[in-house]
């Protein structure tokens, strides 16, 4: 009797390893390629007006997303036991959804764009909201296969997907269609991912011709959380971008939004590999706290180790790196990296508690929690708009620092019983190591005989993080050890 929990938790720990790999794989892919597609991208439209306008339809795009899920499908993770007949009611109704949403989106164009000023963002908008009417075909799958760790096959997809609407979006910047090339490299990667999550999905789960509300009931009650929780988060993330799109227009938009599209990828890379995984996993052993305290301070161990290295390298090597990504026409957006860098890296810290709160069931504190957020980041953008693009991007940074982290400190007690100390603990062996090794980076970056960034950034990188490597090795070698020991499993 006592073997099978034992039995149980190893072949959890093995899908998990597994799940891991595969999506650090399908990540890493995906970050490089929009890298390398960004590069091409600031030279061949070579306007940040572009990339601003991109980023306006993008707000529409996201805050739609968080409606048009109808937050079922965390429900469909959390809760173990959904039957086929719940699950194709499911189906239907996000498709449902879909299309409501993308009917509303494409009526109100000209209104979003008369909010913004610009009556020409009424053509690639109504492009772009066909995300809509996509997406839905495969979401469910998608989820489907992360609950039962099949990660390899999801990798396998969004690699892919990347990849195209990365080409796409390069060949119609080369002939000269402006933002229109972001959205269609938009919309040609959800087209591709769900299609392939259809194909695959239907194989397996193929939805019976039912939609009955009953079916739904249980999944919509933890979804209406979810609904008004990932719109407030979304709502939270984007409203920088409203009031600088309204405020600024689209080329202070289109400087602000590169920069912080540079600074999120590091953190959007690493946390998924953990949180992604991480969810199912909490979700399996949601009634131990002792476990779920110890799978979190593992997450921010590996998390803390990773992101605090490459938030020091953004902020010492911010010129040669905007210089080598975007080209020397982006200048503007290198203080801002540096600002918003150390924003990336409080988030990134911050994102592992969000797999804790749904996994213990409490979408209603996730949306409660993000209700606050939004607020304390309405009133920082408010003040830091006073003193233009790098006020708001430093009333972010206070706002988190000063206010979310606190009161994450407070959550991570009441959910798993997890105090301060432990939790500062395993994030401080990574801050002087990453701190010394920026330090270096600046210094040879700025004494380096040589004008190419190219050959800075190749000299500067393997040196800090040699430098960053060998810290850790002398001053905390078991932790080292650990995260090496996680990373090879």
């Amino acid at each position: 009797m006592n073997d099978t929990p034992r039995e149980e938790l190893g072949e959890l720990r093995r899908s998990a390893a597994s799940g891991a790999r595969w999506t650090a794989l399908a990540t890493g892919t995906r970050v490089v390629t929009q890298f390398v597609q960004l590069a091409f991208l600031g030279r061949l439209l070579g306007s940040a007006s572009d990339f601003g306008m991109f980023a306006m339809v993008n707000v529409v795009v996201v805050l739609g997303q968080s409606f048009a899920d109808v937050g079922i499908s965390n429900a469909i993770i959390h809760y173990q036991d959904a039957t086929r007949r719940e699950l194709s009611s499911l189906y239907w109704l996000h498709i449902l959804a879909g299309f409501v949403v993308f009917g509303v989106a494409y009526a109100f164009a000209p209104l979003v764009a008369a909010f913004y000023h610009e009556p020409s963002l009424i053509a690639p908008l109504r492009v772009g909201v066909f995300v809509f009417l996509i997406a839905p075909v495969g979401q469910q799958f998608q989820v489907l296969m992360e609950k039962e760790f099949l990660f390899r096959r999801l990798a396998a997809i969004e690699t892919t997907a990347t990849v195209i609407g990365a080409v796409i979006a390069v060949a119609c910047a080369w002939q000269g269609k402006g933002v229109h090339s972001l959205v269609y490299g938009l919309v040609a990667a959800v087209a591709v991912k769900a299609l392939a999550l259809a194909v695959m999905g239907w194989r397996r789960w193929r939805p019976a011709p039912v939609l009955k509300l009953s079916l739904c009931r249980r999944f919509l009650r933890f979804g209406a959380f979810q609904v008004g929780e990932r719109m407030v988060q979304a709502l939270g993330q984007q409203l920088d971008k409203i009031l600088i799109g309204v405020l600024m227009g689209p080329s202070a938009l289109g400087y602000y939004d590169l920069a912080y599209r540079l600074v999120v990828r590091p953190f959007q890379m690493i946390n998924p590999i953990f949180t992604r995984v991480g969810f199912p996993v909490f979700a399996r052993v949601q009634d131990d706290v002792l476990r779920l305290r110890k799978g979190f301070l593992h997450l921010v161990e590996v998390i803390a180790a990773v992101l605090a290295p490459v938030y020091a390298m953004m902020i010492a090597l911010a010129v040669p790196f905007i210089h080598v990504q975007l080209g020397p026409d982006y200048d503007p957006s290198i203080r801002l990296l540096r600002i918003l860098s150390l924003l990336g890296f409080l988030l990134g810290l911050g994102n592992p508690i969000g797999s804790v709160i749904l996994a213990r069931g409490r979408a209603d504190v996730a949306f409660y929690l993000n209700v606050l957020r939004l607020f304390v980041l309405a009133g920082a953008i408010t003040i830091g708009s006073r003193f233009g693009l790098e006020g708001i991007a430093w009333g972010l940074v206070a706002a988190i620092f000063f206010v979310m982290i606190p009161i994450g400190f407070r959550l991570r007690y009441w959910l798993i019983d997890l105090r301060a100390m432990p939790y500062l603990s395993t994030i401080a062996p990574f801050l002087i190591p990453a701190a010394v090794s920026g330090v270096v980076g600046y210094v040879l970056t700025t004494h380096l005989p040589w004008q190419n960034d190219f050959v800075i950034l190749g000299i500067t990188l393997p040196v800090t993080g040699i430098i960053y490597l060998g810290l850790l090795r002398i001053f905390h070698p078991e932790r080292l050890r650990r995260i090496w020991s996680l990373a090879r499993s």
